[in-house]
């Protein structure tokens, strides 16, 4: 029996041996090709810092994935409504250009200086007795004086308010 005990020993220590030896021969060779590997075994405090690093980077690299996703999915939620304001407001446009006096139009307090305009070119195409280009040309001259006029007026209303307000460097800026 005892023989058998001493084979038994034997081997299990001859087995332990061997696998401890291949194990230090892996570990040592996995060592000479990872240095940073055998640094990091040897200061344990600065793999725990830099294991702490790698999952807080991590932790943000995820977070910032799931932040995109949820933007990609609101996004792809919202764009079906998007698309339907857009072609609605380009439905409202295309009645407004093609349907100038319609309902859609709103009312200006403001005079518009293009209404004039639309005014001249609506009594235009109202009267059945074509103009020759004198008379359109004399239309646009006396317009254009009209304006010139307005421009002028609000010119100097401008000038007299920047005066009241002290305010002559704006005034020695603007004067030719």
């Amino acid at each position: 029996m005892s023989r058998l005990v001493q084979f038994n020993q034997t081997l299990t220590d001859g087995l332990q041996q061997g696998v401890y030896r291949s194990l230090q021969a892996w570990g040592q060779g996995w060592m000479e090709q990872h240095p940073l590997g055998f640094w990091l075994l040897s200061h344990p405090l600065w793999a725990i810092a830099l294991c702490l690093t790698v999952l807080f980077i991590t932790w943000g690299l995820l977070s910032a994935f799931v932040q995109l996703t949820q933007n990609l999915w609101i996004f792809l939620l919202q764009a079906p409504f998007k698309l339907l304001k857009a072609t609605f407001s380009g439905l409202l446009l295309l009645v407004r250009v093609v349907k100038p006096g319609g309902f859609l139009k709103r009312k200006s307090a403001v005079p518009s200086p293009f209404v004039a305009t639309e005014a001249i070119e609506s009594q235009s195409k109202a009267e059945l007795q074509p103009q020759t280009q004198q008379q359109r040309l004399s239309e646009i001259l006396h317009r254009l004086e009209q304006l010139r006029q307005e421009q002028d007026a609000l010119m100097q209303e401008a000038q007299t308010i920047l005066l009241t307000c002290g305010c002559d460097e704006v005034q020695k800026a603007n004067d030719p």
